[in-house]
């Protein structure tokens, strides 16, 4: 029980915010598993934890799109907290109806969630927790296909409060603010510095999921703003090649080769889509079921593309009518991947192809009813279809009609602000991208290489350090060396066990650090035996430290009852000290010290000798 009750709040965090597309679909099965396991096994009688349960399941059920049930256990835990009176999980349950109510498309609940949320959010003092708040509120409205420009206010109100901050959850708040500033109110150079924000604590917090996630987005608006296939290519195709990316969830690495197939298909790389195809196919039974019925969308119109492309039209048409059919089968909620412009567009072409002019214009019209929400590409690309079309049927005055507004974009979009602003602000993130991947590189190289000049066992420098690091012995005037020993160590192994005997060398090497302290080196040169270096010491010095460390072992009082000189730990100490000369080298001094270990050793154990 306690170790569920200390990782419930790290659950809630992983799925707060989290997106269907994104979230890995056996971790959502196997922690639901694990709740119901639980429930069945323990009576509820804390009710803290109840309202943490049922608010988790209400986390999941709405990543399932399970929005019935989702709502039902976050008013469970509504009544819950009701109880205890607790302001800081009723206004984040309500937050959540509020949110939950627009699935529901019952509007007058939404504004009364929200309005409750507001009155308990008043006397909590929690920034996280205000953050989630605000953004929710931001979410609602948009959800609710109002304008974003009166949540401002929010959005100013988070950065305020996470400029300064370092913490984990603040990755996918600056990644929604970013997405939101930069796709719905077009505020480029906000947008791109709350989404370099996000990327940068994604590299800190080696949260792979969520960087390739950014790049993902980057993407996307290559293609969806700029249409620039080979931008997207060089963005993703990194995170394909890279081993490192092999352990983020399958259903990004699915959206990846989603994004990338579409590339390869605009610049003609048919082989490279087939293979895309192949992985997404091999790897359709991992991710959750609504989220595969969106990719099987994308894979049919990939496919007709592909036969348009060899000009295989019937064979194209069967497929794309194919991707309609199931594309208008799906629920308005379980819609997640934006393909219907696509298809459409792709049965008009067909169509054409096809001689059938008729159908072809019924679906660029059908599009036509829909202008207001197509990006400026889209419109372009309709524009310049529904101009070829008309002058296939003689329409000259529709056709010249359509082919004017095609000119009227494309001129205005060499200056158009918003896509010139883009580039340039993008191209400064994705050189941000690189420098702060160069900084995340090095940082791990250095840990690595300091890592492996540290014995795992003591936590002291090992002999590689001594190998690899030989430091010029002519910077300093003089050389203490010291080489000590357990005594009968390995009768203590053979009489203990391997395991007590880490230990004791564990407390051995720790006892060392104490005494030594930062101004010497210590290593673990081999087995029982320690090697300590001290530069500029004299030798009395170095004598009284040899001693302490061989006092102070003893003082230990480990026990060891196979020893021949005491019933506790003991260490034999050999010093060697020397004014330094142009032929000393660390071998050589070493083994003058070790020679001074041996005749410790000789005289009887647990003493120090100096040269």
């Amino acid at each position: 029980m306690e170790k569920f009750l200390s990782n419930i709040d790290n659950l809630i965090d992983e799925f707060e915010f989290q997106d269907i597309r994104f979230i890995n679909n056996q971790f959502l099965k196997t922690t639901e598993q694990e709740i119901n396991t639980f429930l069945k096994e323990h009576k509820m009688s804390n009710t803290m934890l109840d309202i943490k349960i049922n608010y988790i399941l209400g986390l999941i059920n709405k990543l399932k799109l399970q929005i019935t049930c989702s709502y039902n256990f976050f008013l469970k835990a509504l009544a819950l907290a009701k109880e205890i009176e607790n302001d800081l999980w009723l206004s984040r349950i309500y937050s959540k109806l509020s949110l939950i109510s627009i699935y529901n498309k019952n509007f007058s609940e939404v504004e009364s969630y929200s309005y409750n949320a507001i009155q308990c959010f008043k006397n909590i003092d929690s920034t996280k927790i205000k953050a989630y708040l605000y953004l929710e509120k931001i979410q609602t409205t948009y959800l609710k296909n109002k304008p974003l420009s009166p949540t401002q206010p929010y959005m100013d109100e988070i950065n305020n409060m996470l400029k300064n901050s370092e913490d984990k959850y603040t990755v996918r708040i600056f990644m929604i603010l970013s997405y939101l500033k930069i796709y719905i109110l077009e505020d480029v150079k906000q947008g791109v510095m709350w989404g370099e924000k996000a990327l940068h604590l994604s590299l800190k917090h080696n949260m792979l999921n969520e960087e390739a996630i950014i790049n993902l987005y980057t993407a996307k608006v290559y293609m969806t703003y700029i249409v620039k296939p080979k931008d997207v290519i060089r963005i993703l195709e990194p995170m394909i090649l890279e081993g490192k990316y092999k352990s983020i969830n399958i259903e990004i690495q699915i959206l990846i080769f989603l994004e990338l197939t579409k590339a390869y298909l605009e610049e003609n790389r048919i082989s490279k889509a087939e293979e895309g195809i192949t992985f997404i196919i091999n790897n359709l039974d991992s991710i959750s079921p609504i989220l595969s019925k969106n990719v099987v969308i994308a894979l049919l119109y990939f496919r007709s593309k592909i036969e348009l492309y060899n000009k295989n039209y019937k064979i194209a048409l069967e497929y794309v009518l194919e991707c309609e059919h199931k594309y208008n089968n799906l629920e308005d909620n379980h819609i997640l991947l934006d393909y219907e412009f696509d298809f459409k567009i792709t049965l008009c072409e067909i169509y054409s192809k096809l001689d059938n002019h008729e159908k072809a214009l019924n679906y660029c019209n059908s599009l036509l009813e829909k202008e207001d929400t197509l990006s400026i590409i889209r419109k372009k690309r309709l524009y310049f279809f529904l101009g070829e079309l008309y002058e296939k049927t003689d329409d000259f005055y529709l056709s010249f009609l359509y082919f004017n507004k095609y000119v009227s974009i494309h001129t205005s979009m060499i200056h158009d602000d918003f896509i010139l602003l883009y580039e340039r602000y993008q191209k400064k993130l994705e050189n941000k991208y690189k420098t702060l991947v160069i900084e995340s590189l090095y940082n791990s190289n250095t840990v690595m290489i300091k890592d492996a000049y540290i014995d795992k066992l003591t936590k002291v420098l090992n002999k590689n350090y001594l190998l690899e690091n030989q430091l010029k012995l002519h910077d300093a005037i003089s050389i203490g060396i010291i080489m000590l020993d357990i005594d009968y160590f390995k009768k203590y192994n053979d009489g203990y066990g391997h395991i007590k005997g880490d230990i004791i060398l564990s407390s051995v090497a720790g006892k060392i650090k104490d005494i030594c302290g930062d101004n010497n080196i210590i290593i673990r040169y081999g087995g029982e035996e320690f090697l300590i270096i001290s530069y500029n010491i004299n030798k009395l010095s170095l004598k009284i430290l040899g001693e302490t460390i061989c006092t102070q072992i003893h003082d230990m009082g480990l026990e060891h009852n196979f020893s021949e000189v005491s019933n506790c730990v003991t260490v034999s100490v050999g010093c060697y000290y020397k004014i330094l000369e142009e032929t000393d080298t660390y071998i050589k001094l070493i083994e003058l010290a070790d020679n001074c270990l041996y005749k410790a050793k000789e005289n009887g154990r647990n003493q120090c000798i100096i040269n």
